[in-house]
């Protein structure tokens, strides 16, 4: 079949929200850095390896998130995210994509619990003020495929 073009899924739309009963969307974020963590590995070369090393995947390490947006001193998301911060509490986190072209009813979803390792700000006369977040996820990202 020929390439007819590109199946890329926009951003926009996506949100993220933290807690579990009625959790609120983190406003304005306008940048997620996503990503799931990488595998550690063993080395199990013996002397019968010949000449090439074998690897064991043992465990993967947990993931770091950055978030980047707008700070909004009322937005209930981030006031969420700052009573997490100041608590060192674990915290669960949803991303929700908007749906691609083949999904009628919701986008994936990705649900993970993390900690808020960082909450900072750039305090600038010629632009908005903004955060810049930083999770550590604590166990698996779990990807629950839209429909």
């Amino acid at each position: 079949m020929p390439y007819t073009g590109s199946q890329a899924q926009p951003g926009r739309g996506s949100t993220i929200s933290i807690g579990t009963s009625s959790p609120p969307v983190i406003g304005e974020v306008a940048d997620i850095t996503l990503n799931r963590g990488k595998w550690d590995f063993a080395n199990t070369t013996n002397l019968q390896s010949g000449s090439d090393e074998e690897m064991l995947a043992v465990i993967r390490k947990a993931a770091q998130m950055t978030l980047k947006g707008n700070r909004v001193d009322t937005d209930a998301g981030q006031i969420a995210v700052e009573a997490a911060y100041q608590a060192g509490s674990l915290q669960t986190f949803v991303i929700q994509l908007p749906k691609t072209a083949a999904q009628t009813t919701i986008g994936d979803k990705y649900t993970f619990t993390a900690y808020v390792d960082s909450s900072d700000f750039t305090i600038s006369p010629t632009k908005q003020i903004e955060f810049t977040m930083q999770l550590q996820t604590s166990g698996a990202i779990t990807l629950t495929a839209g429909s």
